[in-house]
């Protein structure tokens, strides 16, 4: 019965759901920007000689790809190669692709499960929740890397 007091026909089960994806993500992820800061970190560990991945599990959102083609030694975009974080198959062509056992390698990611995943395959990981201590993570293990942007003590 409706609120006026009319029979209402059943509702038919949903078997799918269409939405608008261009719509949805673009407003879903319209702040996030690429950050400076980390930016800079990744061309400092270039400079120091460590090879760099870019491992990204894509949502359709677009990427700095004239930026990061050339910064990251290689680009993994899951929507590129049908695979995704946290299953152990994207850790390992990245790990392939960068030319580097499990074990030589640092995973960072905002994302808990993508962690414990790269962990699972012999990774070590660092949650990263901002820049400045990402930076004093890596700066324990990458020789000659500065804890902080501008140097100074932590």
């Amino acid at each position: 019965m409706t609120a006026s007091g009319q029979e209402q026909a059943p509702a038919e089960a949903v078997e799918a759901t269409v939405f608008d994806y261009g719509g949805v993500l673009s407003r879903l992820f319209a702040g996030m920007r690429p950050d400076p800061e980390m930016f800079e970190l990744v061309e400092e560990l270039r400079e120091l000689g460590v090879r760099v991945a870019l491992l990204s599990n894509s949502w359709g959102n677009t990427y700095p790809r004239e930026r990061i083609d050339g910064l990251f030694d290689p680009v993994v975009i899951s929507g590129e190669v049908g695979l995704r974080k946290p299953e152990a198959p994207i850790y390992e062509l990245t790990l392939t692709r960068l030319g580097v056992p499990a074990g030589s390698a640092l995973f960072l990611d905002d994302a808990e499960p993508n962690v414990l995943g790269a962990r699972a395959v012999g990774m070590r990981a660092h949650l990263h929740v901002d820049a400045p201590s990402t930076r004093a993570a890596l700066a324990a293990l990458v020789p000659g890397l500065r804890p902080t942007r501008n140097g100074a003590p932590v």
